[in-house]
């Protein structure tokens, strides 16, 4: 009698698996996570009791950067939709009971590396028959770097064909590989018609691949166990579901069919590595020009390079006699700056470095510059002769006119 049903069921083709729109939300997809926009893949699920395929749209939120400095650690995060478990397969033809192991299939992006997943609680549900109108469940969440098929149940690709009458796998056109993060709500027994919500969970992972790589965060594959009953007898079965192209399902796809290949799953959220950022780059020097009183001023062009992160800032160095000097600070935008406190008469050179949040850079090129000399300084008379020193030129004879006498005399 089990067989003869199985047989009515195949030639159903493509008959509903799960009524209504339960099995994206008993798979851990659904809702809007905050400034998340919903991203809609068409999925293929198989059920092998009733045979068949059916495809469902899966709409699914996610947040993450847009950018990530290379080495640095991101987020991606996935808030669940509250979501009615069904109470029928098959078009009717079975009654759903419970379904247990709903699991997520996350894999790791390429060019990223996993460093740990979270969740905010746990799972919960309500509205379900009098013997279990609401409960919680924890959610399990595995890093897998192999499919072992006990905790980390992904489903490489297989095709193992399916008969009316065979026990073999249902054929299944999955291409998750290792390594992949495995969410599951483990073996809760979650009742037909209630309303399960979910948990956020929120992997963090660390941007290792090369500048330029675009990390994509996606669902490979959904999976659940589906205990239901069929002609008075109960049973369970193992759903899974993956992602396909084509739209709408072929109307000839049925479990005896070719399995129809995974399409390349639909973007939730992009992340693009970035270099990252350094100190500045070194300044263009320009001149330097002494000045009367004793200061000299420095110009210099901004650098080509920021370093990814703005410029906050410019120190003049100073190397010369009577040294070591603090350096002459120069804000952002500057392109010149004077600096003071020098020996009149003396030579210096002078470079110019750039700073931003990470540091600061490499100096540019040197300029020199000799400083003016100072004002005479009357230090005294010898026969009516004055003598004044000049700082930086050394001692300065001159005349000094007496009364009644000229200059020169």
């Amino acid at each position: 009698m089990k067989h003869a049903f199985l047989k009515r069921a195949t030639s159903l083709g493509a008959a509903t698996a799960l009524a209504g729109a339960g099995l994206a939300g008993m798979v851990g997809l659904g809702a809007t996570a905050a400034g998340a926009a919903t991203v809609t893949t068409n999925f293929v699920f198989g059920t092998p009791l009733l045979g068949g395929w059916t495809q469902q749209q899966v709409p699914t939120d996610a947040v993450a950067p847009s950018t990530v400095t290379q080495g640095s650690t991101f987020t991606l995060a996935i808030t669940p939709a509250p979501t009615a478990i069904p109470t029928s397969e098959g078009g009717g033809l079975a009654a759903v009971n419970y379904l247990n192991d709903i699991t997520t299939i996350v894999p790791v992006p390429a060019g990223a590396t996993y460093v740990s997943t979270s969740t905010s609680g746990s799972g919960s549900w309500t509205g379900g028959p009098s013997s279990s109108p609401s409960g919680s469940f924890p959610l399990t969440v595995t890093y897998c770097t192999a499919t072992n098929g006990t905790t980390c149940t992904a489903t490489p690709q297989n095709l193992t064909a399916k008969s009316s009458t065979s026990t073999a796998p249902f054929p299944f056109a999955g291409s998750t590989t290792p390594p992949y993060i495995e969410v599951s709500s483990g073996s809760t027994q979650l009742p037909a018609g209630a309303t399960v919500t979910f948990p956020t969970i929120t992997t963090t992972l660390k941007a290792t691949g090369a500048v330029g790589t675009s990390l994509v965060a996606e669902i490979s594959e959904f999976d659940t166990t589906a205990n239901i009953t069929v002609l008075g007898n109960s049973a369970s079965e193992s759903v899974h579901g993956w992602p396909d192209g084509s739209t709408p399902l072929p109307s000839s796809a049925t479990s005896s069919s070719s399995p129809i290949p995974p399409a390349n799953p639909v973007p939730l959220a992009t992340t693009t590595i970035t270099a990252a950022s350094t100190a500045p780059g070194a300044p263009t020097i320009g001149t330097a020009t002494a000045n009367a009183n004793g200061s000299v001023t420095v110009t210099w062009t901004a650098p080509a390079s920021d370093g990814g992160s703005a410029i906050t800032g410019y120190t003049v160095n100073v190397t010369g006699p009577g040294g070591p000097f603090t350096g002459t600070s120069a804000g952002a935008s500057a392109t010149s700056a004077t600096v003071g406190g020098l020996t009149p008469g003396t030579k210096y050179s002078f470079t110019v470095s750039a700073t931003n949040a990470i540091g600061t850079g490499t100096a540019s090129g040197s300029v020199s510059a000799t400083t003016a000399a100072g004002t005479p300084t009357p230090i005294g008379t010898i026969g009516g002769i004055g003598l004044a020193l000049v700082i930086g030129a050394g001692l300065v004879v001159y005349q000094r006119r007496r009364l009644g006498v000229r200059a020169g005399a």
